[in-house]
């Protein structure tokens, strides 16, 4: 699957984040950190623009991603 990435600016964290489908099903969140690129199922789009839009991206991560959303190593 292509997703579009778009960096994160001040992030030390995350590298770049992307955004494939609508909502539901068949969205998928993909993060690449430094070491790893992950995509996260069924992430609703609210929580990608939260994380583009914050100063601090990783503690969106933390709170919101990290455990909660199952994820595949890509």
């Amino acid at each position: 699957m292509k997703i579009r990435m778009g960096t994160i600016p001040g992030s030390s964290f995350i590298k770049a984040v992307g955004f494939s489908g609508v909502s539901g099903d068949d969205a998928t969140l993909r993060i690449q950190f430094h070491d790893a690129l992950l995509d996260f199922a069924k992430v609703p789009f609210a929580i990608f623009k939260a994380l583009v839009r914050s100063k601090e991206p990783s503690h969106i991560y933390l709170r919101n991603i990290y455990g909660a959303y199952s994820h595949t190593k890509i």
